[in-house]
């Protein structure tokens, strides 16, 4: 498993500094569970634990073997610090079983995504070139979860230079020496969507190296990853230092360590974060042209990814929202952010006109509330086609006999029938009691649509509908966004690939009872007319 320890930060400052420096005091290194790791004098809990955390995780070797504090592995010039970080990484760091990873996650309830702010942090290696770096494996080094910013190495143009990419792009970069101490400044800017770069070796002060471009800047505040994460899986270890890391709001401080220069101060060597030149340093450095968005994506365009050269600015009201980071972005309505006034009357018919799911599944749901449960789900990663004919093998069982169908399915028992989409699928015999000679055993559809089932059966029950008495009375399958993926092959190989996910949408309702049919009519009126009915009704008052 991956060893991704957390940080839990302090709060806001008085002044621009919002997080003050990560390694000031002691950490608390847990024995060999992912633990909290506190900038607090006192000492972390004895488990894993912070806000939005879900998951638990086992890692290979006691934390120590993955972080490392000493003041050798700060740089020299930053005062304000104690001790250094040194993260090394090798085949027990290992994540999604061909990458390795090791990194600190903050934990905190400050928005770290609003306005301009700077991401400081100073890198370096081992002078004498202990656990070197290898430059012929891609190393991604303090970066958010969507890509829109980050530090490569091993990478082209230049695998043996620290490259600063802007959503997989190259924008600049500088030659990593052994031992050279190399100072970051990510400028973000929030609000208008764009991200540059602030540079310096050493003790020297940092100065603008590469004006702000157009980015989808994003972050819930606790995806800024600082640590690396090596694409390959190899045995070999490999050591980085870290230091000097805190965000700020503008003026940014351009001294290192003291924290007393900012931009606006009389250091000959500052710049301002809103300047349109870009002043050089005496490092050997290779700039990518900057671009200036000069159209609007639509809903629905794409707005970024590898290889993108279009808008990057979406259309009002829509936001540039990662679908497959870094390889796709698309412009989609934001159910959270809206960037124009508007009333929650009109919140939420928007929100209903863009997000149903079909245009009979509402009214279906509710005709008799309190007998129906449903449940969804947005944007699986299942293909289209199979989720379908599950769904259309479902529609109409009883919910019990849908779990012995679908658990058959996975044991190839039974077998799901291909209908409509059924081009290239090959012939089963046990198709034939369904009609049809073709027939697959999809078993990822088949556990999306068990944890869907499970769900709506939870709901249910909830409203104290009997189980027993529910069946399927309608799934809705509905293509989503393509995406854009990859799958990493032999020898460093990678093949794309398109994903085709869907969004589900199940209804169960409880079985109606039969009631018969009630015999109030007189025997003697049975086969006459409307006139016939009213005469003898006269007749009867009059006698």
């Amino acid at each position: 498993m991956e060893p991704t320890f957390f940080l839990h930060l302090p709060h806001l400052r008085a002044y621009s500094e919002i997080y003050k420096r990560f390694f000031v005091a002691q950490l608390t290194l847990g024995p060999r569970y992912g633990q909290e790791v506190s900038t607090h004098i006192q000492p972390s809990a004895p488990s894993m634990t912070g806000p939005g955390l879900t998951k638990w995780e086992r890692i290979n070797e006691p934390t120590s073997h993955y972080l490392a504090l000493d003041p050798s592995y700060k740089n020299p010039a930053d005062t304000a610090e104690i001790n250094g970080l040194m993260v090394t990484i090798d085949s027990t760091a290992e994540w999604n079983s061909d990458m390795e990873r090791t990194e600190l996650i903050p934990q905190t309830t400050q928005n770290l995504g609003t306005g301009n702010l700077f991401y400081h942090f100073s890198l370096s290696t081992d002078p004498t070139g202990l656990n070197a770096p290898d430059s012929t494996l891609e190393h991604q080094i303090l970066f958010f979860e969507s890509h829109f910013t980050e530090i490569k190495y091993g990478v082209a143009p230049n695998p043996t230079d620290l490259q600063w990419m802007v959503s997989s792009q190259f924008q600049w970069g500088t030659p990593l020496v052994p031992g050279t101490w190399y100072n970051f400044a990510y400028d973000i800017d929030f609000t208008g969507s764009t991200v540059g770069l602030w540079f310096s070796n050493g003790s020297s002060p940092l100065t603008k190296v590469a004006n702000n471009v157009a980015a989808s800047t994003s972050t819930n505040s606790e995806d800024f990853h600082v640590g690396v994460l090596r694409i390959v899986n190899t045995p070999a270890p490999e050591n980085w230092y870290i230091s000097g890391v805190y965000i700020e709001n503008g003026p940014i401080t351009t001294a290192i360590g003291s924290g007393n220069s900012t931009g606006s101060s009389s250091s000959s060597s500052s710049t301002s974060s809103s300047a349109t030149s870009v002043t050089s340093t005496p490092t050997t450095t290779i700039s990518a042209p900057s671009s200036t968005p000069t159209a609007t994506a639509p809903e629905y365009g794409q707005c970024g990814g590898t290889g993108y050269t279009g808008p990057t600015t979406c259309a009002s009201p829509f936001t540039c929202t990662a679908i497959s980071p870094p390889y796709y972005y698309q412009c989609l309505f934001s159910r959270e952010i809206l960037s124009y006034p508007i009333t929650p009357c009109t919140a939420v018919q928007y929100i209903l006109k863009k997000f149903k799911m079909v245009r009979y599944a509402a009214a279906d749901h509710a005709t008799n509330p309190e007998k129906t449960s449903r449940a969804r789900g947005e944007y699986l990663r299942t293909h289209f086609k199979n989720m379908r004919e599950v769904a259309a093998a479902l529609t109409g069982l009883k919910l019990t006999k849908a779990y012995t169908y679908l658990t058959d399915v996975t044991e190839h028992k039974q077998v799901i029938p291909f209908r409509r989409f059924a081009g290239g699928v090959g012939r089963a015999s046990q198709a034939k009691q369904f009609g049809t000679t073709q027939g697959r055993w999809p078993e990822k559809s088949v556990k999306f649509i068990v944890r869907l089932l499970k769900n709506a059966e939870s709901n249910a029950d909830a409203k104290n509908i009997d189980v027993e008495d529910l069946y399927i009375k309608n799934i809705v399958v509905q293509q989503a966004p393509k995406t854009r993926r990859r799958t990493y092959r032999a020898h460093g190989r990678i093949n794309p690939y398109q994903g085709h996910p869907c969004h589900v949408e199940i209804i169960l309702a409880a079985s109606e009872e039969e009631v018969e049919k009630s015999n109030d009519k007189s025997n003697a009126l049975i086969g006459l007319n409307r006139r016939q009915i009213a005469r003898k009704r006269i007749e009867a008052a009059r006698a």
